[in-house]
């Protein structure tokens, strides 16, 4: 009706693709982004903020 198909091997796909994708930043992005964050947080702290 709109144009827009939606089948189940396309929404498995698109998932299984999304996981992927997630799981590697989590993996690999994420802990940089916390170490960021603490030295970030460490370096406000020494400077009395």
């Amino acid at each position: 009706r709109d144009g827009v198909e939606v089948s189940l091997p396309k929404m498995l796909g698109a998932a299984l693709m999304f996981m992927i994708v997630f799981m590697t930043v989590v993996r690999f992005a994420a802990p940089k982004v916390a170490r960021w964050l603490e030295k970030s947080g460490m370096a406000a702290r020494a400077q009395g903020r």
